[in-house]
């Protein structure tokens, strides 16, 4: 019996090892999986500057949809492909014209909600980043009980299926910002030129920017009408939070005659 008993206890050790280690290893995938599913990646939610139709290629996968917004969840962190092409109305409404507005790689972040838009100069502009909580938070203020946890309720961003429609719960959606037109842009450009002195047309520069949103090349254009650099200096401050396009304002440093206004508005510019 002694014999017998040194046999299996010699035999079991081994055993007990391999066992222990299928067990770890069957946890350590259970928790993976666990973490995959509790952790379905990012978000991104797109729109066009204006409000417009368009389809997205995501990854070289079309969305296969036409619509004013695109929404897009379990997107892994890191560089994506990413082609956007609105359509546009022909003459008479025969059909509506195919035009790529956007191509290139755009950065997702880990565990996020990116809201992002494709500005007036066809580039892709991040509005905002918001973490995505785990498990989904209730507290979005729009009655539904999904729990993006977004802010929905406050207007401005929604799933593409419920979309700026009433009667669901969901507020209508405000429109996104939009660059003044051109036409309006050089009346009101003559108009600020047609004063004498710097101080009648920083008012009229002054009422635009309360009212209106401008290109970075349009705030080159108004901030080399005035005479002297501290005009410029204080007006290019304040056009600031009104540009559409803040990734090229390096393009007003243009306007300037001397090196301190430009090391003035970069510092301004590094503290908002």
């Amino acid at each position: 019996m002694g014999f017998g008993t040194g046999i299996a206890y010699s035999l079991s050790e081994p055993l007990k090892t391999q066992i222990m280690k299928k067990l770890i290893t069957t946890i350590a995938i259970g928790f993976i999986l666990l973490g995959a599913k509790a952790h379905p990646g990012s978000e991104l939610k797109l729109k066009m500057f204006d409000n417009g139709i368009f389809s997205v290629v995501l990854d070289e996968k079309p969305s296969y949809g036409q619509s004013a917004f695109f929404s897009k969840d379990h997107i892994k962190p890191g560089y994506h492909k990413l082609k956007v092409i609105r359509f546009v109305n022909t003459p008479y409404n025969y059909y509506a014209a195919k035009q790529v507005v956007y191509k290139g790689w755009i950065n997702i972040p880990a565990q996020s909600v990116v809201y992002a838009s494709i500005n007036c100069h066809n580039q892709f502009d991040i509005v905002k980043v918001e973490p995505k909580c785990f498990p989904p938070s209730h507290g979005g203020g729009h009655g539904h009980g999904h729990g993006h946890g977004n802010g929905h309720g406050g207007g401005g961003w929604y799933d593409d299926d419920e979309y700026g429609y009433e009667g669901n719960g969901w507020n209508p959606a405000p429109p996104m910002p939009v660059c003044l037109d051109p036409a309006d842009f050089m009346q009101m450009k003559s108009s600020i030129a047609a004063k004498a002195f710097d101080s009648s047309r920083f008012e009229i520069a002054k009422q635009a920017l309360d009212y209106n949103h401008f290109s970075a090349a349009q705030v080159v254009d108004l901030t080399r009408l005035f005479s002297f650099d501290s005009s410029r200096l204080e007006f290019a401050k304040m056009a600031f939070v009104k540009t559409l396009d803040k990734q090229n304002y390096f393009l007003v440093n243009d306007a300037f005659t001397f090196e301190s206004s430009i090391e003035e508005l970069n510092e301004y510019i590094a503290k908002k």
